[in-house]
């Protein structure tokens, strides 16, 4: 999640909006990704939604969490919450996840007083198993899930 990083895939979805000819961008991240998602999104103003997918969008947290040494050069999401509060967001976090549990979420969640944000908890989901069975059904409710009033 470094700035080197971040400004590399903002400028990917840049070129790859661009050739598309999409006006709007929707970002999915999983793990360290769903970091990346808020990171790019907090620079660019065409985002139409973030998902995130046992999402580390705290990495302070996690540090303590797992009382591991902090991620080198990285930029913090959380530090970011603020910029993209306006931004419809949907944070899945596995109900077995034990990298990153829902203590992540919600922290961010306290820090970004966002007005469309959800947190939601997905069953017989760990931090890498689950998923595959899950997403498809999670990608049904994209419509009822991502507009949020």
């Amino acid at each position: 999640m470094s700035d080197e990083v971040i400004v590399s895939m903002d400028e990917a979805i840049s070129i790859a909006k661009r050739q598309s000819g999409a006006k709007n961008i929707h970002l999915v991240g999983y793990s360290g990704g769903g970091g990346v998602a808020i990171l790019i999104a907090a620079r660019r103003d065409d985002i139409a939604s973030i998902r995130t997918i046992a999402g580390n969008i705290n990495t302070q947290l996690w540090v303590d969490l797992h009382d591991i040494t902090p991620l080198y050069d990285s930029l913090s999401p959380e530090n970011y919450a603020h910029k993209v509060r306006h931004i419809p967001q949907v944070h899945y976090v596995g109900a077995e996840d034990e990298n990153i549990p829902i203590s992540i979420a919600r922290s961010f969640v306290n820090r970004s007083k966002a007005d469309f944000l959800r947190v939601i908890t997905v069953p017989e989901c760990s931090h890498t198993k689950g998923w595959e069975t899950a997403w498809s059904k999670l990608l049904q409710q994209y419509d009822s899930t991502i507009v949020i009033n």
